[in-house]
This record gives structure tokens, C-alpha cells and sequence, in this order.
């Protein structure tokens, strides 16, 4: 099986990560990933990969996981 299963327990979520932003229409949120990074638009965050996150991820600073 190469299907990825959520994992709520991971420090590398959307949730965890520096680059996501609650601010977005569209819950869960965005990537900010894309504008500071690329200088693009924020792109909004799929709900299925929200507890899994991406490549993307940076811990936020003073997180406690």
C-alpha cells in the first residue's frame, strides 16, 4: 500500500508549520510558503493533507513539539 495514512501524532502537519495561516477564506487555512518564498499567491491548504503536511514544512519557532 502506498497510501499515506493521517498521522495527527506528526510534528510535520500544516498545523506545526510556520508557513500556515488560519487568515484564509477557505478553512483550514493557507500555505504562505508560496508568497515568501516563490512571490506568489498564497494557495489554500487541501483538508486531506492539512494532518499530513508537505515538503514545504519549517517548524515554527518555540513550538513545543
Amino acid at each position: 500500500m502506498n497510501r499515506k495514512s493521517v498521522n495527527t501524532e506528526s510534528v510535520t502537519t500544516c498545523w506545526n508549520c510556520v508557513y500556515f495561516d488560519l487568515s484564509g477564506v477557505y478553512f483550514p487555512g493557507r500555505c504562505n510558503w508560496f508568497r515568501d518564498v516563490k512571490k506568489e499567491e498564497p494557495k489554500e491548504v487541501p483538508g486531506n493533507l492539512v494532518d499530513i503536511g508537505c515538503k514545504f514544512f519549517t517548524t515554527k519557532e518555540g513550538s513545543s513539539r
